[in-house]
């Protein structure tokens, strides 16, 4: 099985630009700018095989703010149709922990799901499904799907109209959208680009 690998620049933009990007704004808007600027990075870096689309998450330890992973849209490097940001984001941080889940199963609560999804845009079909059983407690996004479809032209699949109470049945709060102008900057400088619109 490929791994969700990110490429060599990431870890270095974390560290000289990420942070700062956390640490400019309080709680939500931290963790967001951080990831909506990692988007943009995403499709700027590297040549043009090596970029991927204007997408990128985090999976953050809310309790104590530890970033446990990093993702961005790898699809086109990875010729991989499921490498959107979440799926990576996800991905990662359940195997930096050694599980399958993000839920703390063994803790004394057995609901506590101290891990939040950033993600800098609305889940697409495949993401909300991934989220539905990652083990998140929160999903905190930016850009809405609608939002993304107008500005980019991305299919976004067939989303459920109650998805955010679905969510919250199982346990998962969501909120958003947060810097959503920003979000949709990122888009639509991505569309203006003439970058490459994969879809199905």
């Amino acid at each position: 099985m490929q791994s969700f690998t990110l490429p060599t620049w990431v870890n270095s933009w974390l560290e000289t630009t990420g942070r700062d990007l956390i640490a400019s704004a309080p709680g939500d808007q931290g963790y967001m700018k951080m990831v909506i600027a990692l988007a943009k990075e995403n499709f700027m870096q590297g040549a043009e095989g090596e970029q991927g689309g204007p997408f990128a998450a985090a999976v953050i330890h809310k309790p104590t703010g530890e970033i446990l992973s990093l993702g961005i849209n790898r699809v086109v490097p990875l010729h991989t149709s499921t490498a959107h940001a979440e799926m990576v984001a996800l991905a990662r941080a359940q195997q930096t922990l050694g599980q399958f889940s993000l839920r703390q199963e063994n803790h004394l609560d057995e609901d506590d799901r101290p891990y939040t999804l950033y993600t800098s845009a609305q889940m697409c079909a495949m993401c909300l499904g991934a989220v539905c059983w990652s083990g998140v407690g929160e999903v905190v996004y930016g850009a809405r799907a609608e939002d993304t479809e107008k500005l980019t032209g991305f299919d976004e699949g067939p989303i459920h109209p109650h998805w955010k109470e679905e969510l919250e049945k199982r346990g998962i709060k969501v909120t958003g959208p947060v810097l959503a102008q920003e979000a949709n900057a990122v888009l639509k400088a991505y569309k203006d680009q003439s970058h490459i619109i994969y879809a199905g």
